[in-house]
């Protein structure tokens, strides 16, 4: 069965490939209409071409432009035939690609961080309170400072992300 739903998406992705090229502009509605398919499945199309550099990125309301050369139609993309301005728009897609993701990372990086130092602050309260008896407290003012240390490494991390 899933063979069967591979073959079936890969004929409506060469379908729409060659839709796109021969009306030279490509949209979600235009494949919705010519490859009678939903919007979603759709605009998985537009994704996975645009991804594959068949097409353009977005430009609002207007079509996407169509590129010349490309790995999904087997070709090997004629270098030529593409213009400094394809080249670029590539390039920063990938570029903002990347920061996108490098800036989830952080975000989560210091989320984890964050709740490390939170965890090590209530073990230290903790402590704390257990450091009062006088037969532990030795032992627990040495842990003590071994959570303080671990708590200012964590947030010069912070600091430094």
């Amino acid at each position: 069965m899933s063979n069967n739903k591979e073959t079936l998406k890969n004929s409506n992705y060469e379908e729409a490939v060659k839709v796109v090229r021969k009306e030279n502009r490509a949209s979600v509605s235009l494949l919705q209409r010519r490859l009678k398919i939903g919007y979603i499945a759709a605009s998985r199309l537009i994704d996975k071409m645009e991804n594959e550099g068949v097409i353009g990125e977005a430009r609002g309301a207007k079509p996407r432009k169509v590129l010349k050369g490309s790995k999904a139609t087997n070709q090997e993309p004629n270098k030529e035939e593409w213009t400094q301005e394809d080249v670029e728009k590539l390039i920063r897609k990938k570029d903002s690609n990347c920061r996108r993701y490098l800036k989830e990372e952080r975000e989560s990086i210091k989320m984890n961080i964050e709740v490390q130092i939170e965890e090590l602050k209530k073990e230290r309260d903790k402590l704390l309170e257990i450091s009062k008896e006088p037969d532990i407290r030795k032992e627990a003012n040495t842990i003590l400072e071994k959570y303080e240390g671990q708590i200012e490494v964590l947030q010069d991390i912070l600091r430094e992300i």
